[in-house]
C-alpha cells in the first residue's frame, strides 16, 4: 500500500465535516444546561409536558406496538434465526440476554 492510500484510510476513520459541527452543537446546548441547572430543568420539563400533552395516547400505543412486534419476532419463524455460525455456542446465556 502506498502513502496516499494509507492516509486516505486514516482520514476515513473520523469525518471531520460531521464530527466538528456535532461537537460544537453538543457543547452549545449542554454548556448552558450545565451552568444553569434549575432554569434548565424548568425549560426541559416544559418541553416534556408539552410533548406528553400533545401525544398522550401515542406513548402508550407506541409501547404496546413495540411489545407486540417483539413477541411476534420472538415466537415466529424469525425467532429461530441465528446470527453467525449455527453450531457456535452463544456468547451469553438466556438469563444474560434477558438482562440486557
Amino acid at each position: 500500500m502506498n502513502q496516499k492510500q494509507n492516509n486516505s484510510k486514516k482520514s476515513r476513520l473520523v469525518e471531520h465535516k460531521i464530527f466538528i459541527p456535532s461537537i460544537i452543537i453538543i457543547l452549545l446546548i449542554s454548556t448552558p444546561l450545565a451552568i444553569y441547572p434549575d432554569a434548565s430543568m424548568k425549560i426541559l420539563n416544559s418541553f416534556f409536558n408539552q410533548i406528553v400533552t400533545l401525544f398522550q395516547w401515542g406513548y402508550i400505543w407506541y409501547a404496546v406496538i413495540l411489545v407486540v412486534v417483539g413477541f411476534y419476532f420472538a415466537f415466529s419463524k424469525y425467532g429461530n434465526v441465528v446470527l453467525g455460525d449455527p453450531h457456535a455456542k452463544p456468547r451469553f446465556n438466556l438469563f444474560e440476554y434477558a438482562s440486557i
